[in-house]
């Protein structure tokens, strides 16, 4: 099974004041891990993000995935690092996720919607082996 290796995030913003500019977390070679953080620390929204680039638009407890990023109109980018198995090498898997409000002529309401484009390298090569824009 793939290791975690490295995780980057930049540009989130939680809990409508909190912000990570740019910040990776570096698992060294994807054995163990532990996040120690105070309460109000950042512990399940760093879990969420980890889950995106697996399984996107994950909520976990009472967190909306789509809440993160309504005071949001930068992208976010979410990254993570894989050692693969049998020393095949290093996979680098990624989401850039943009909130798009717009506004619906019919009944004059705002609808929601995130934009991800998937990003899949090989990181021997720095060629994306993937690249596919998609809307949830």
């Amino acid at each position: 099974m793939p290791k975690l290796s490295k995780f980057r995030v930049v540009n989130l913003i939680y809990n409508d004041t909190r912000h990570i500019y740019d910040e990776v977390f570096d698992f060294t070679d994807g054995n163990d891990a532990m996040m120690l953080l105070a309460n109000g620390g950042g512990k399940t929204v760093l879990t969420q993000m980890m889950l995106q680039p697996v399984i996107p638009k994950t909520d976990l407890k009472t967190r909306k995935f789509i809440d993160y990023f309504k005071n949001n109109s930068q992208p976010t980018l979410l990254m993570s690092e894989w050692i693969l198995d049998a020393d095949a090498g290093t996979l680098l898997t990624g989401l850039l996720i943009k909130h798009r409000t717009r506004k619906k002529e019919v009944k004059m309401r705002t609808e929601k919607r995130l934009t991800f484009i998937a990003l899949l390298f090989i990181i021997n090569t720095m060629i994306p082996i993937i690249l596919i824009q998609f809307r949830l």
